[in-house]
């Protein structure tokens, strides 16, 4: 049997994961802006050894960002800044199939791709934020089987386009003034259902080194599994519990298995959040002190909008009641969020009281440890663009 390699992506958020980071002592919150921050992030990652940084994206302004560093970097810009301070590791740019255009799109990835000599990753998205379509004059937010529909005639339409000038279409003969051969660059006349997309085509700039950005994916509903399954190369997964990551890892494994993939050609990449000290203890007491940072209007906020909870006016401290989980959140949401049950109140793992429920929660999947504990890593031969384990990055 061959080694496994175990695949590593650092997942930058603007001031770290944790909304409370950007709080901690020792942050310099002046250096969220800062492309010198980022630009030494992604070398200690690439000297790291890991695959790729990931940027998360989406085009409207997030509600929580009273109490957290919660604005959007363009990832496009941002990246090129890294692929300049970079030579090896993967970049992944996070973009929307609902609120973007097949041919702009196109572009953006081929020029990084061709900037970053053959780096590019597209983390493909549908946007489920509803604000985000009036921001794009929408009255109203695609439903989410439109937004899936789209995806997949958007990722159609982009690879055609990619794919529209041939390997040898660029000639560069300076001797007979051949600068590329028209007869090897196509229109690809794409009209789709009910003409939702009309692209001619062909791209305006030659093939890039990989041809077409590393296909990532993150949704884990019903027509996410389906559409990673037929296209992602990688898949980004946060799941609360251990039995709920391996059903989701031995499902999308079966579904592409079904239509005729290779399932070890499709990587699943569970994302943590470590806290890391000299001892576990040490590094418990690091993550009480992010957590006791943490506004408990924020958590309020959490909770209300993953499972419809409104416990402004409960008992902080209090066990969280069973009624207002009742009216407000059914069984199974509470069940996939990694809620019990109990006779007279749900609790929740780690936690059981409302001030710190929605950090449970919150937390992709968070690991106290320290450098001793540190799992064995290998890595064979080059990896560009395909990204795992995520760590929370803050400015200091």
């Amino acid at each position: 049997m061959s080694a496994r390699t175990l695949h590593l992506n650092l997942f930058v958020y603007p001031g770290g994961h944790h909304e409370a980071a950007w709080r901690y002592h020792g942050t310099d919150p002046k250096r969220l802006l800062d492309i010198g921050f980022y630009q030494d992030l992604a070398r200690r990652a690439e000297a790291a050894a890991f695959d790729a940084v990931f940027f998360a994206d989406g085009p409207s302004l997030a509600d929580n960002v009273r109490h957290a560093s919660r604005f959007r970097l363009e990832p496009f810009t941002w990246l090129s800044a890294l692929a300049a301070a970079t030579e090896r590791i993967g970049l992944i740019a996070t973009a929307s199939t609902t609120y973007t255009e097949p041919y702009n799109l196109a572009r953006l990835f081929s020029s990084l791709d061709h900037l970053s000599g053959g780096r590019a990753g597209w983390n493909i998205v549908t946007t489920g934020a509803p604000q985000a379509a009036g921001n794009f004059g929408l009255d109203e937010h695609p439903v989410h089987a439109d937004r899936y529909d789209r995806a997949r005639e958007f990722v159609e339409v982009v690879t055609k386009l990619w794919d529209s000038w041939e390997d040898e279409a660029l000639v560069v003969d300076q001797k007979s003034g051949v600068f590329a051969d028209t007869d090897r660059i196509h229109e690809i006349n794409h009209t789709g259902r009910r003409r939702r997309l009309r692209v001619r085509g062909p791209l305006n700039l030659p093939r890039s080194p990989q041809g077409r950005p590393v296909y990532v994916q993150a949704g884990s509903s019903e027509d996410g599994r389906s559409f990673a399954a037929a296209h992602a190369e990688a898949v980004f997964t946060a799941h609360q519990t251990l039995r709920g990551g391996q059903e989701v890892y031995a499902d999308l494994k079966a579904r592409a298995r079904a239509l005729g993939r290779d399932p070890d050609r499709l990587l699943v990449l569970p994302g943590i959040s470590p806290f890391i000290g000299s001892t576990e203890a040490e590094a418990r007491a690091l993550h009480e002190e992010f957590d006791d940072l943490t506004q408990p209007e924020y958590s309020l906020q959490l909770l209300r909008r993953l499972l419809g909870l409104e416990l402004s006016a409960a008992e902080l401290d209090g066990p969280v009641p069973r009624q207002l989980v009742e009216a407000g959140a059914s069984a199974a949401t509470a069940a996939a969020s990694g809620w019990s049950w109990t006779s007279s109140t749900v609790s929740s793992p780690p936690c059981a009281n409302c001030s710190t429920a929605s950090r449970a929660l919150a937390a992709t999947a968070w690991s106290p440890g320290h450098p001793n504990r540190s799992p064995t890593r290998s890595r064979s031969g080059s990896s560009r663009g395909r990204p795992t384990a995520s760590t929370s990055c803050r400015p200091g």
